[in-house]
């Protein structure tokens, strides 16, 4: 999800290949250290990525520079990518 850009925890499953309640409990971190926000519609939320608050981009450019020594984040990366290419 890049800034001014909403998906849905649905979505992070599909393309990380992980379980909704690990997801979901990452989620709940980072909407309450505010990097996200999340927006209820019907069984999905939505979530949203901040933008245009300094120490939030300051965060969000921390995260990504940070070494990724096992290939993880880079792999992910990929999948999350790919997934999203194909729902178009």
């Amino acid at each position: 999800m890049a800034a001014e850009r909403r998906g849905c925890v649905s979505q992070l499953t599909d393309a990380l290949g992980l379980p909704a309640t690990k997801i979901s409990k990452h989620v709940q971190v980072l909407v309450w250290a505010g990097l996200l926000t999340a927006e209820r519609a019907g069984r999905r939320v939505w979530l949203t990525l901040r933008s245009g608050d300094p120490q939030i981009e300051y965060v969000q450019a921390s995260l990504l520079a940070t070494p990724d020594t096992g290939g993880q984040f880079a792999a992910d990366l990929r999948r999350f990518i790919q997934a999203e290419r194909q729902a178009g």
